[in-house]
């Protein structure tokens, strides 16, 4: 996945800009947050229910192999598994007696989830006289949050 993620960020600025702005799927660049930051990130939102369509999350397939897509539903799939295993857990921990009583929220075919990739690109030089937001102030409103880490710093 992140390979094919890769390839669609190094797409002319023209491609990408077809699946975006995001509302609140697509692909996004630059403005973050609702105060208006501006970071130096772009990245697409993804609906993680293949049931729901959405124009711009089509339009970022558009923009990619079917590989993309492919990883992308692979990706999640597991993402989900491990994440409601977790929910799960968390539920015993607490004492809570539907074991499943979390993690039905993220199994449900209505489920809201949603995927995130995130690139940070290489700062180029009137950037760096920016001050640089990563990904702003926010919070995440899902009742999970899975981050993937690629071993960069910051």
């Amino acid at each position: 996945l992140e390979k094919e993620a890769v390839g669609f960020f190094a797409l002319p600025q023209s491609l990408k800009n077809q699946a975006g702005p995001p509302g609140p799927y697509g692909y996004g660049s630059k403005r973050i947050g609702p105060n208006g930051d501006v970071g130096w990130i772009e990245y697409i939102l993804l609906n993680a229910n293949p049931q729901l369509s959405c124009p711009k999350t089509s339009a970022v397939f558009r923009q990619t192999p079917q590989i993309f897509r492919e990883a992308v539903e692979e990706y999640m799939k597991e993402v989900k598994e491990v994440s409601c295993k977790v929910l799960e857990m968390m539920a015993e921990g607490l004492g809570i007696e539907a074991r499943d009583s979390l993690s039905k929220m993220v199994r449900d075919e209505k489920s809201d989830s949603c995927l995130r990739l995130n690139h940070y690109p290489a700062a180029e030089e009137e950037a760096e006289k920016m001050v640089k937001v990563g990904f702003g102030e926010h919070t995440d409103p899902q009742i999970i949050s899975v981050l993937r880490s690629n071993n960069t710093a910051g």
